[in-house]
């Protein structure tokens, strides 16, 4: 999936409370209702949408970057894979 430069400017999303999600400017994003399925899983809902986004964002970045470094002949820096590592880490977060 590409992020657009429109979307990217609202990254990261962030949770602004009671099932509010807003971008990194804190203008509101949009809003998961429950009615229909519950609080819970509402609130895991918001928490997914927020971690989805953001760990794609940052997964995509750091290995573009490595990508990029690699077509070029350029050895890969420890902090790419970091940068990498890190993004893994935030998807794999429950």
């Amino acid at each position: 999936m590409k992020i657009t430069p429109q979307v990217r400017a609202l990254l990261p999303l962030r949770h602004a409370g009671h099932r509010t999600i807003t971008s990194a400017a804190y203008d509101m994003v949009c809003t998961v209702r429950s009615a229909g399925f519950g609080a819970k899983a509402a609130d895991e809902l918001e928490s997914l949408i927020v971690t989805a986004v953001n760990a794609h964002e940052a997964l995509v970045a750091a290995l573009s970057t490595m990508v990029a470094a690699n077509a070029t002949g350029k050895e890969v820096s420890i902090d790419e894979f970091r940068a990498a590592t890190e993004a893994l880490a935030l998807a794999a977060k429950p």
